[in-house]
């Protein structure tokens, strides 16, 4: 069990000291109850799940690209949303019918890293949904449960 607050830190830290990160501004916004929420996550996994949502949003999007990494507490779940933008590019509606397909298709775009994301929230009896950001940009919300 790993506490979200002391977690999402660590894990933005490492990010930023990525190559990728040096072409693009990250903030992490911590709301007081999910600082202290309680996760049975594996540390490993839910790295790679940020890492990369963090990754497609530098990589999708001219520079400078500013990432928004928010965390929150509703009820029984504990939420992160990660948001990016650069030029206001967004998920491309044909990525966007793919993640929220039940099948992958046979023509699906190549969106490995985000179906890497969908499948870690799963494994720990979460969701992530993916979508557009407003006014601009995309967005992926994270659901996980957590507890207080």
């Amino acid at each position: 069990d790993l506490r979200a607050g002391p977690l999402f830190r660590q894990l933005v830290a490492q990010f930023c000291e990525s190559p990728l990160a040096e072409c693009c501004e990250i903030t992490l916004e911590q709301e007081e109850p999910a600082e202290q929420t309680v996760l049975s996550v594996d540390e490993a996994l839910l790295a790679r799940l940020l890492e990369n949502l963090m990754n497609n949003s530098v990589r999708h999007n001219p520079k400078p690209v500013n990432i928004t990494v928010h965390t929150r507490q509703v009820g029984e779940r504990f939420c992160l949303t990660g948001a990016g933008a650069g030029a206001c590019f967004g998920y491309p509606a044909a990525v966007l019918v793919a993640l929220n397909a039940a099948e992958p298709a046979e023509n699906a775009p190549h969106i490995l890293g985000l179906y890497v994301v969908q499948q870690i929230a799963a494994a720990h009896g979460g969701t992530a949904v993916f979508g557009q950001n407003t006014p601009c940009g995309a967005k992926t919300t994270v659901w996980l449960p957590g507890r207080a």
